[in-house]
Formats: structure tokens, sequence, C-alpha cells
């Protein structure tokens, strides 16, 4: 399934994240690390 310009809901509950389509379709599911960087330190 092409994702470009695919129009989604974004979950959020503390550090748990679902992805979902406005069509129901659960398209990832995944839990933050809190230890983790996610941003680049320049």
């Amino acid at each position: 399934m092409p994702l470009c310009r695919l129009r989604i809901h974004l979950y959020v509950v503390d550090l748990d994240v679902r992805v979902v389509t406005f069509d129901g379709e659960l398209i990832r599911h995944f839990t933050l690390d809190p230890t983790r960087v996610y941003q680049p330190l320049g």
C-alpha cells in the first residue's frame, strides 16, 4: 500500500502510539522508549 498522501489518525496515550488510516486500518503500533534520544544532536 503506498503511504504517500494517505490521511491518518495519530493516537498517542502516554508512550503508546498508533497510526491508523481513516478507514480504520492499523498501519503501525509502537511504544516510545523514554531512554532513547529520537532527535539527532547537532
